[in-house]
């Protein structure tokens, strides 16, 4: 008998609407899957179990009288975006009774086009953090290891975790620094950053104003551009038939771990045996110099925000989130203004790279997961994404291998800004040529799951 959690969504689609599926058979497998695992898993904050089940039965009865493109299918939210009636802690003890008076922009979107709320998913505190630990609400396991508990990455940490579990389909995110593709790297699915503004941020709990975006999460590029297409506003960007890719600049490599530095290089061989021509690039400026900037305004920023809760030993904060506005309470108004103001200059130059080239590939973290124990206490695994939301691109990251202990590897593919239909046209033809998306946790720890991906033979 067929999981139909872990049929694409285009197959959930197609079933749905020849009636092969009713969305309530659906919603009922995702919801029972949620009973099952999640007490281990810890990737709901809360299961809207009843609501989510009514709807199903709303969609059933429409016979063909589609709301929208995403019509009676279960989707997760990351607890940054409001949802009127329900509680949105966004990953903060000091809110964890805090209820939502109006829906988020983006969330009411998804409803208007069918898409019917599983629950809530955890997040770190504010969505200040990149591995995914949260003090008081624990860390979502990371499901690709069963034997001891590894951080999913961060914030979006159990979006990400719902989707690699098959817990939900997809899923909805934030994104400042990262934190959509972090985790989507660290738990093996695809990841998609939008340009700054293509979905709406209203509702949604912010972090940095100038930084933050609406992502989603989701097991295939097919999928999570459909999600995308659904949320997105503004015109879309002509895409070309023939592209060219540039390959991290050598200076920049030195901290990728080797597993990755091997996986990122054979997936830079499928794009050559692919036709796509792979050049060498040079940065304006090197990686580092990109991420001091973003952190000098995402912390002021977040600081402006939160740092009254930060300095007020009576509120429950995360410690090291706190230490983290607390930080950025101390910057000078002067060095925020100052990067504010080169941001521009930033800008136009980065993006004369992609008069040469269609995209830039990267790894997206320069380390595959981590045990959750002392995760916070090691090196951000952000030094690829972070520039991105700095300089105004669009990124997506997508699973392209495993480390030899089974984690998963995972590439990322950044373009121009408005350009979202040339990235995932680009990760559509990597994704065909590769088996990566099609393992699953559980599934592969086995030997002959092992076997069949290395064997998969491009058509």
């Amino acid at each position: 008998m067929v999981d139909l959690t872990w049929l694409t969504v285009r197959e959930l689609r197609r079933r749905i609407a020849s009636r092969q599926l009713s969305p309530v058979e659906v919603v009922d497998a995702y919801l029972a899957k949620i009973r099952a695992q999640d007490d281990r898993l810890c990737a709901f904050t809360e299961v809207y179990e009843e609501e989510a089940r009514r709807e199903a039965e709303l969609a059933l009865a429409a016979r063909g009288a589609w709301r929208g493109p995403l019509h009676g299918l279960p989707i997760a939210v990351k607890d940054l975006f409001h949802i009127a009636g329900r509680t949105t802690a966004a990953g903060s003890w000091h809110w964890r009774h805090r209820v939502s008076e109006s829906t988020a922009g983006a969330i009411a979107d998804l409803q208007r086009s069918g898409a019917i709320v599983l629950g809530k998913t955890h997040t770190v505190e504010f969505g200040l953090g990149t591995t995914g630990t949260n003090q008081h609400f624990g860390a979502p396991r990371n499901p690709w290891v069963e034997h001891a508990h590894y951080a999913p990455g961060g914030s979006s940490s159990g979006a990400a975790v719902a989707v690699a579990a098959g817990l939900s389909p997809w899923a909805v995110g934030t994104d400042t620094g990262g934190s959509i593709r972090i985790p989507a790297a660290w738990c093996g699915v695809v990841g998609l950053k939008p340009t700054f503004g293509r979905v709406s941020l209203d509702g949604v709990v912010p972090l940095s104003a100038t930084l933050d975006s609406v992502g989603m999460i989701a097991r295939t590029v097919e999928d999570v551009g459909l999600l995308y297409r659904a949320m997105r506003r503004g015109r879309i960007t002509p895409t070309k038939t023939a592209f060219r890719i540039g390959r991290l600049p050598e200076c920049e490599r030195a901290p990728v771990e080797p597993s990755l530095l091997k996986s990122y290089d054979e997936a830079l061989g499928v794009f050559s045996e692919l036709g796509i021509p792979v050049l060498d690039v040079k940065f304006p400026k090197r990686l580092a110099y990109y991420i001091e900037r973003n952190s000098t305004i995402a912390m002021f920023e977040a600081a402006l925000r939160y740092g009254r809760l930060a300095h007020d030993p009576q509120v429950p904060l995360d410690e090291r989130v706190r230490a983290c506005l607390q930080a950025g309470s101390a910057m000078s108004r002067e060095d925020y203004d100052a990067a504010l103001w080169e941001l521009p200059l930033l800008r136009a130059q980065f993006d004369r790279l992609f008069d040469r080239v269609d995209a830039i590939v990267t790894p997206t973290t320069q380390t595959v997961a981590r045990p959750v124990v002392g995760v916070d206490d090691a090196n951000p695994p952000n030094l690829f994404t972070r520039f991105v939301n700095l300089l105004g691109l669009c990124a997506m990251a997508l699973p392209c291998g495993f480390s030899p202990e089974g984690l998963p590897c995972s590439l990322q593919i950044i373009c121009r800004g408005q350009n979202e239909e040339t990235m995932l046209r680009i990760a559509t033809m990597y994704q065909r040529a590769t088996p990566w998306h099609r393992c699953r946790p559980g599934h592969f720890q086995s030997m002959e799951a092992r076997q069949a991906c290395g064997s998969f033979e491009r058509p």
